[in-house]
């Protein structure tokens, strides 16, 4: 009884700490009362992208953001090899809420500002313009005012608790992956067919 006991303590720890390891490889910002923060309180990301050129990182970004917007050039301003600020709305971006077991998506309008270094490429914490659903309704970190019967969602409370938890964990996993995808394009890790 005794090992049994030992062995699923063990099991549960293993997968606690691979969870922390996955969570934490990926997880670079997160949703707070205030708007968007790293997890570490730094207002910028760091991802080490080793044998690649501030200019080679520019390039492929450049080359990410052509293959996956439809009007490139009018989403993004940039200093060539230092920087680019990718500005763009996401539709249906994140699940905000469920009504009656149908999916509620918001639509994000937000700017991401994107630095290059040797080996290096640093993502300053998201800039959230607006939140929204159904063309009406704001999705908020905290603070708006709710009127009973009014669709405006508020994630967290003033007082900085959770308020939708299912909201927030859509919302930090939408961003964050989305910089997990731009991070993979620039590792290489794209999916794309080179012999043609």
């Amino acid at each position: 009884m005794f090992n049994y006991k030992l062995k699923k303590m063990k099991n549960l720890f293993c997968f606690i700490c691979f969870m922390f390891f996955t969570l934490s490889s990926y997880a670079q910002f997160t949703a707070t009362k205030d708007g968007v923060k790293t997890l570490d309180g730094k207002n910028f990301y760091v991802v080490e992208i080793p044998g690649k050129t501030a200019n080679d990182l520019y390039k492929l970004t450049n080359a990410f953001i052509i293959s996956n917007f439809k009007n490139p050039n009018a989403v993004s301003n940039t200093l060539e090899n230092e920087m680019i600020n990718l500005h763009g709305t996401y539709p249906q971006a994140f699940i905000c809420k469920k009504v009656l077991g149908v999916n509620i998506f918001a639509n994000i309008d937000m700017n991401l500002i994107i630095y290059f270094k040797d080996g290096k490429v640093r993502f300053d914490t998201p800039n959230i313009n607006s939140m929204y659903y159904n063309n009406e309704y704001q999705v908020r970190f905290s603070g708006g005012v709710n009127v009973m019967g009014e669709g405006d969602i508020n994630m967290f409370k003033k007082n900085g608790k959770i308020n939708k938890k299912d909201c927030v964990d859509n919302f930090n996993n939408f961003i964050n992956s989305f910089i997990s995808q731009i991070c993979d394009y620039l590792k290489g890790n794209n999916s794309t067919n080179e012999d043609w």
